[in-house]
């Protein structure tokens, strides 16, 4: 694991550990706390609460981002937090446009994972593979390959 990737989780845990709403990280780290990647991230993404993003986004170390005009992602509130080479990227509202519908992020499911020697929080495998098929990104559908051919996959639930 690569120190630049287990400074920034530190940071990121330290930063949510007053949160008063679940959190879930998404993307590579989530895909690392699972068992798959090689520790090398471009950032940390992290969906939050809107009560949490709030009072995140307050913090001395936050920069507040726009995400640009993109047609594929929307949140209700996007930021980022520099915490040395691997920014954490806070998110609050996630939407995905996926065949002309809009879809929001929303974890079901929580599970704690270690990542070196820190406590995360992540979707449990079988709903990490629907989100990233959601986002539908080669790297993304990537991922969730690996995870499927890993002996950590279990397919998520049917919702009713």
């Amino acid at each position: 694991m690569r120190a630049e990737t287990l400074s920034s989780l530190a940071r990121c845990v330290e930063l949510l550990s007053t949160a008063r709403q679940d959190w879930w990280l998404i993307g590579g780290a989530a895909f690392l706390a699972h068992g798959v990647g090689s520790g090398v991230l471009k950032d940390v993404d992290v969906l939050v609460g809107t009560a949490d993003a709030e009072t995140l986004a307050k913090s001395s170390d936050v920069t507040l981002l726009e995400r640009g005009a993109s047609t594929r992602f929307s949140s209700a509130h996007y930021f980022s937090c520099c915490a040395g080479q691997v920014p954490i990227e806070f998110m609050a509202g996630l939407r995905v446009r996926k065949e002309g519908d809009w879809h929001p992020v929303l974890p079901q499911t929580r599970v704690r994972r270690q990542i070196g020697e820190i406590e995360v929080y992540v979707p449990e495998a079988g709903e990490l593979v629907k989100i990233a098929r959601l986002f539908g990104r080669r790297k993304d559908l990537e991922r969730a390959r690996l995870l499927i051919s890993s002996s950590k996959y279990a397919p998520a639930a049917k919702s009713s």
